[in-house]
């Protein structure tokens, strides 16, 4: 209905007939339309602050997630030719694919002949990162370097032996044996 405060104002309108008379009676719903529109409008601006509170924080996660993945595949100099690259967690795609070339850059770094990588820490692998660990493997060989693999547990060997292509490389059963094995 046209009121004096509003061109356009919602009305309830309830009519009651009495023998030949009608009686009309509208009620404004303008308050409670009004009520609603506040809870609305309160409800979409929480919502929007929330959004924008999980997205910081997955991306919080994300860079959390990048930093474990970078402490997973760390690159210790054991002596001037020799360097130990110990593996923790999953061996998967993402954690070669993040460290891979960190490990290629440090390798040229130093005068390092021999890489060890050591997967005592490795949990679970999985075939595409298998698949990415022995194409690092075949760069660093193929820039004159000779990897050894530490510490492959029955499962690890099972992943390892059906990859595409198996690594040419030594598998030594302990880091001490290799440590002996580089020293001398």
């Amino acid at each position: 209905m046209k009121t004096k405060e509003s061109p356009y104002a919602l009305f309830d309108i309830s009519v009651k007939w009495n023998q030949d008379e009608c009686h009309v009676i509208c009620i404004e719903k303008d308050h409670r339309l009004a009520e609603l529109e506040r809870i609305v409008e309160k409800h979409r601006v929480r919502l929007a602050e929330t959004n924008l509170e999980l997205l910081e924080k997955k991306e919080q996660i994300e860079k959390t997630l990048n930093e474990i993945r970078n402490l997973s595949c760390p690159f210790i100099r054991l002596t001037t030719r020799a360097a130990l690259v110990p593996l923790f967690g999953n061996l998967d795609h993402e954690l070669i694919l993040q460290n891979g070339t960190r490990i290629l850059e440090m390798s040229q770094d130093g005068s390092y002949l021999e890489i060890l990588f050591d997967f005592n820490g490795v949990g679970e692998l999985t075939n595409e990162g298998v698949e990415a660990f022995i194409a690092l493997v075949k760069e660093l060989q193929l820039m004159g370097l000779a990897p050894s693999i530490i510490g492959i547990k029955p499962a690890h060997a099972i992943y390892l032996n059906s990859a595409a292509s198996v690594p040419d490389v030594p598998f030594l059963n302990s880091l001490s044996k290799a440590f002996k094995k580089s020293v001398y």
